[in-house]
């Protein structure tokens, strides 16, 4: 790839069909131009363990957002596995420190979802029985409900306040045991609306 000074550590991760971002080692680069060309991008990496970049979000107005993945040396996190966001207003212009998510540990490593971002701005995360919302990209997070009587095993965000979620119920609530049911929120997560799909 062009202006790389040497073989990429992952595949390129792109937010849109011109704006690119892809690390070498510890450096991060990004294209604006669809991969054509390459330049050092001004985001320094979290500092601390093996960080990867996984996910990158572009939104209208110029908001960027870079969700990485990292092993963590103290272990405190489900999957060993901590979260890091970092946010620009420009575009990946000049970014803001990058920031962790809350470490919220779960005594089950498959309750542990990344957070899923509907822009650049927003997002939703579930650990466990607990989920959270940012309005910030992720510098501040708000403690939101879960659909009453069920976990959401993950959640799929649509706007900033539309998100849907498959949430299952414990066991014993149903004569065959457990069962997963869709859900949707409409207000940020406040209020869970059961939906039967049409099947």
């Amino acid at each position: 790839m062009n202006g790389l000074p040497g073989p990429a550590s992952r595949p390129p991760v792109f937010a849109s069909a011109q704006d690119g971002w892809v690390q070498v080692g510890a450096q991060l680069y990004a294209s604006h131009d669809g991969g054509d060309s390459w330049q050092v991008d001004s985001l320094e990496l979290p500092a601390g363990g093996s960080v990867v970049l996984v996910q990158a979000v572009v939104s209208p107005g110029g908001w960027a957002a870079l969700i990485f993945e990292g092993a963590t040396p103290s272990g405190q996190v489900p999957h060993g596995v901590e979260i890091w966001v970092a946010a620009s207003t420009g575009g990946g212009g000049m970014w803001q420190p990058s920031v962790q998510t809350p470490e919220i540990q779960s005594p089950d490593a498959a309750n542990w979802y990344p957070p899923r971002f509907s822009d650049a701005r927003h997002a939703w995360l579930t650990v466990g029985p607990d989920m959270y919302t940012t309005a910030d990209s992720g510098r501040t997070w708000n403690r939101r409900n879960m659909p009453p009587g069920a976990s959401c095993l993950d959640v799929t965000p649509v706007t900033a306040s539309t998100a849907w979620c498959a949430g299952r119920t414990p066991a014993g609530a149903y004569p065959n045991g457990s069962q997963v049911h869709l859900y949707r929120t409409v207000d940020g997560g406040r209020y869970w609306s059961t939906v039967d799909p049409p099947i």
